[in-house]
């Protein structure tokens, strides 16, 4: 992707997708985990699939589980692998 693309692709997101996680509630050690995998805003973890999060190093069911119910605390949930 080129640089002109990129910032395409940023500026057509919601504002809400360049939220920080850290901002979001997100329990610490699920930020820290996300953060160590280069995802560190809203719009970079709706962008991962279930399976591409629990190949995350550190990211049980548990975790996982804990990060699903926040999304949907928020009103959001993880990319569908059908969604491609």
């Amino acid at each position: 992707m080129t640089k002109v693309e990129e910032a395409v692709a940023v500026a057509s997101k919601p504002s809400e997708y360049l939220q920080p996680l850290s901002e979001l509630g997100f329990d610490v050690r699920i930020c820290n985990l996300l953060r160590e995998a280069g995802i560190v805003t809203l719009g970079d973890l709706l962008g991962k699939t279930r399976e591409e999060i629990s190949d995350i190093h550190g990211f049980g069911e548990k975790t996982l589980a804990k990060l699903e119910q926040r999304l949907e605390e928020l009103g959001y949930k993880l990319r569908s692998e059908k969604e491609g």
